[in-house]
């Protein structure tokens, strides 16, 4: 279901930290072994529930704010990834417009180390654009 957002309600989203990571199962297709899981963002609206990212992400994108979502979502998702067992990978989407931020791999790096998550079970994804 598609809920029509404007760019203040994700601003207040970011501002009162409603993002929530939700972790999609990864398996080898080889062996049907669990290989880890994907981080998506969610947003735990107050009054509309659960949002998916098809009516928020882009909004986030065009005005600047994928560098603070990703790093809400990376901060809860290694925090809750102790109780992830090795060798499970965590994977997360970055943004392609991400890419043009220089300060990129120190905040992924400093949202690992904060969290007590090794850089090496990180797999960092660019989720394929539209054509």
């Amino acid at each position: 279901m598609s809920v029509l957002v404007d760019l203040a309600a994700v601003r207040r989203a970011l501002d009162y930290d409603e993002l929530v990571p939700c972790f999609q199962p990864v398996v080898e297709l080889h062996t049907g072994r669990l290989a880890g899981f994907e981080v998506l963002a969610r947003w735990k609206h107050p009054q509309l529930g659960l949002v998916l990212p098809k009516n928020f992400i882009s909004l986030a994108e065009e005005n600047g704010l994928a560098g603070l979502l990703m790093q809400q979502i990376m901060r809860k998702a290694f925090q809750s990834a102790p109780a992830l067992p090795e060798p499970l990978v965590l994977a997360v989407n970055v943004s392609p417009t991400q890419l043009r931020d220089l300060s990129l791999p120190g905040q992924i790096r400093e949202a690992t180390e904060n969290a007590g998550f090794p850089l090496k079970r990180l797999t960092i994804e660019l989720p394929r654009m539209a054509l």
